[in-house]
């Protein structure tokens, strides 16, 4: 519903509530940005939840690639799924 009110209100509330639902994951990266300290976690969480969702691994590719010139080391970069 927030997508449609705009109301960050209530998307926070889903993020409280419903952490680990995908649809809630997908909602608070684009809200945030996949590359913010705020998106990369959230991108995380949604590859825990679907891991065997390969436009999940896009996504975080996407948002490592494009957060490289944040990182200081490229050694914190993981190199391979945890399993």
């Amino acid at each position: 519903m927030w997508d449609l009110t705009g109301d960050e209100a209530l998307l926070e509330e889903a993020a409280q509530e419903f952490p680990n639902d995908p649809g809630v994951c997908v909602a608070m990266i684009g809200h945030h940005g996949g590359t913010t300290a705020k998106g990369l976690p959230w991108i995380e969480r949604l590859l825990a939840v679907e891991p065997s969702n390969p436009h999940v691994w896009h996504i975080k590719a996407w948002a490592l690639r494009a957060s490289l010139h944040l990182l200081p080391d490229l050694s914190l970069l993981p190199l391979s799924p945890t399993a």
